[in-house]
């Protein structure tokens, strides 16, 4: 029996080392993975540290505006329109413009003083000429004096110079005379119409009457008369043109539009042009549009004045045929999250994605959205961030 003891003692003190070694083992086991954890975890922390580091270094943020947008055909020709009075010279003679260029004028309002007996006038001597000349023969007559008191000078001789300052100074009371009733001889013109006053006469004054006749051959007729035919002169003769008084409230411009360009408006329409001859945009309306060929002829109509429109026959003309209103952003600024189209905004430090919506893409990498708000603090670039980071 003690000895049937002494064996199950052994036994059990086998059982009791193995286990205290497999115990050992495990933790052995487990120590590597621990470090790893560990590793990975400081890893992640030192990864997201470096990360915020560099996203507020890298991160380009801008604050968004509401903006119009113009679509634009550029550089298109036209051809102007006036309602236009051509006033001509009765006689031949000078012109004294007592209205300039570009200036509007009242109905019946004096422009220019028209001189008809200028041309006759230049055979007659000027009052200053004759003046000197009396004062000449009076110093003469009385050199002679004195010296027909040394000498015996006849009779005939003494009254031959008195006769001559007599005449001289006839003719010089003649002209001081026509001086004081100089008005009578002058005729005023005065304007028939209210408007702006033009020395440009370019004889196509009445050339766009029928605009139904209007096409690209005829309008380039038009330019082509128009080279040199600027008329603007002081003397003129019978007939000619004096000056022309232009309607500042109602005109036209007859825009040729090439084929490359289309226009989605209709007559009636309203679009915001610019001439190149002038520094502000104008509103027209559509009163017609003709199809040709090789163009299209659309007549706009306008009822405000624009500067320099009396003076420009034919001009460049930009037309806005659409207007948006949104925000222009980058296109590197979109994004998406969860198959939506947004944006990256800054909003109390964090990054926090936004939804909008695509208006159209613009020139230069740009692109026109809507979903903002004035203010947003918009990332410019989002490849480099994401929801949830801090921008300090």
């Amino acid at each position: 029996m003690k000895r049937r003891n002494k064996t199950e003692k052994v036994v059990k003190l086998q059982r009791n080392n193995k286990s205290e070694q497999t115990g050992t083992h495990k933790k052995q086991n487990l120590l590597p993975v621990i470090s790893l954890l560990v590793a990975v975890f400081v890893l992640i922390i030192l990864i997201s540290g470096m990360r915020s580091f560099f996203v507020t270094r890298l991160v380009n943020i801008e604050l968004v505006e509401q903006q119009k947008v113009d679509q634009i055909i550029e550089e298109q020709p036209a051809t102007i329109k006036r309602e236009e009075q051509v006033i001509t010279a009765p006689v031949s003679g000078q012109v004294d413009r007592k209205v300039d260029e570009g200036i509007r004028v009242k109905r019946n309002q004096t422009v220019m003083v028209y001189d008809e007996l200028s041309n006759e006038k230049d055979n007659y001597q000027s009052e200053g000429e004759i003046k000197r000349q009396i004062d000449r023969l009076a110093v003469e007559f009385e050199s002679e004096l004195t010296s027909a008191r040394e000498q015996d000078l006849v009779k005939s001789q003494i009254e031959e110079i008195i006769q001559d300052i007599q005449n001289l100074s006839d003719e010089y009371h003649r002209i001081v005379d026509e001086k004081e009733n100089e008005n009578s001889s002058l005729r005023e013109v005065t304007s028939p119409e209210p408007g702006i006053v033009s020395y440009n006469i370019d004889g196509l004054e009445n050339g766009f009457n029928d605009i139904d006749k209007l096409s690209p051959k005829r309008l380039q007729r038009y330019r082509e008369q128009h080279e040199n035919s600027t008329y603007d002169q002081d003397i003129v003769v019978s007939r000619a043109p004096l000056f022309k008084v232009v309607d500042n409230y109602n005109w036209k411009a007859i825009v040729e539009i090439s084929q490359e360009e289309t226009i989605d408006n209709e007559v009636g329409d309203w679009l915001s042009v610019k001439f190149d001859f002038a520094d502000n945009e104008i509103e027209g309306r559509i009163v017609e549009i003709k199809e040709f060929d090789s163009q299209t002829i659309m007549v706009l109509e306008f009822e405000r004045e624009l500067e320099k429109f009396w003076k420009n026959r034919f001009a460049e003309i930009d037309i806005v045929k659409d207007t948006k209103i949104g925000y222009k952003i980058p296109q590197r600024a979109l994004t998406e999250n969860n198959g939506q189209l947004g944006v990256y905004l800054v909003k109390h430090g964090v990054v926090k994605f936004e939804e909008i919506e695509l208006i159209s893409e613009l020139e230069n990498n740009e692109v026109l959205v809507d979903g903002l708000n004035e203010g947003n603090l918009l990332i410019r670039n989002s490849f480099f961030v994401r929801e949830g980071d801090r921008i300090r």
